[in-house]
């Protein structure tokens, strides 16, 4: 994000090993700001209002600056939940019967209460449910995953109706 202002000011976001990071000199050199803050950033934005305040906002949700990003607080609370979904599956015959691949919170299933619960860790992928299922229970699905004892990994449930258990992991 450039600030709106002062025209060599600008904030950086990234990855784990530059999650938040401010330049004066126009990109020349960065100090890094990251306390507090999740990887994987979506947006740094400026407030319209208040060149010294600024917004982040990642994978694992929402934070504030009122110092031009030197100190962080976050924004996040029990009405705000931040899950990024990387692909999503819907069952043939049952289209509340979802699987879903998350960003930095592992594979999702949706229950029948409509609730969603964690199925396996990790950084979620694609997930992909069988679409010749003729019910609910018994019901081939898949995910992909990545972490860092395996990198890439997919694996799949031997039972539809035990989420959150029964994942066998191939390569």
């Amino acid at each position: 994000a450039a600030h709106p202002t002062l025209m060599n000011t600008i904030m950086l976001g990234g990855s784990p090993s530059l999650v938040s990071a401010r330049s004066t000199d126009g990109g020349d050199t960065f100090t890094q700001f990251a306390a507090g803050l999740h990887v994987d950033t979506h947006v740094i934005a400026y407030a319209p209002s208040d060149p010294n305040i600024l917004y982040f906002g990642s994978d694992g949700g929402i934070w504030r600056s009122s110092d031009q990003g030197q100190s962080w607080t976050s924004r996040n609370n029990s009405q705000y939940h931040a899950t990024q979904f990387q692909s999503i599956t819907l069952h043939p015959t049952d289209r509340e019967f979802m699987l879903g691949g998350t960003q930095d919170n592992g594979t999702e299933y949706k229950l029948p209460d409509g609730s969603w619960v964690r199925t396996d860790g990790g950084d979620g992928g694609y997930a992909l449910i069988d679409q010749n299922a003729t019910d609910t229970t018994n019901v081939t699905q898949y995910h992909t995953y990545f972490n860092n004892t395996t990198q890439f990994r997919f694996a799949r449930p031997f039972s539809a109706g035990a989420p959150g258990g029964g994942w066998a992991g191939f390569c």
